[in-house]
C-alpha cells in the first residue's frame, strides 16, 4: 500500500552486466594511465633561452632541455 506499483519491488540490474562494464572501464582507465606515463616518460621540450650579459653584447643563446622529473610535482 503506498507503493505506487507492483508488490515486487524496484527493478534490479543485471548483475553480471554491469561487472562486464566495470571491467570495460577499468580495463580504459589502466590503459590510459599506462599510455600516458608512457608518454610522459619519454616526452622531452628542447627551447631556446636568451641571457644577456651585458647590454652592450647580443645576448646568448642556450638550449634548454625540459624533462618530466622538472615538473614541480615531482620536485
Amino acid at each position: 500500500a503506498g507503493n505506487g506499483g507492483s508488490s515486487g519491488g524496484p527493478a534490479k540490474a543485471n548483475k553480471r552486466n554491469i561487472d562486464g562494464w566495470g571491467f570495460i572501464l577499468r580495463l580504459l582507465a589502466f590503459a590510459f594511465t599506462l599510455s600516458a606515463a608512457v608518454v610522459l616518460g619519454v616526452a622531452t621540450e628542447t627551447t631556446t633561452v636568451k641571457i644577456p650579459l651585458l647590454s652592450s653584447l647580443p645576448p646568448i643563446n642556450v638550449p634548454v632541455t625540459a624533462k618530466w622529473h622538472y615538473l614541480s610535482a615531482f620536485v
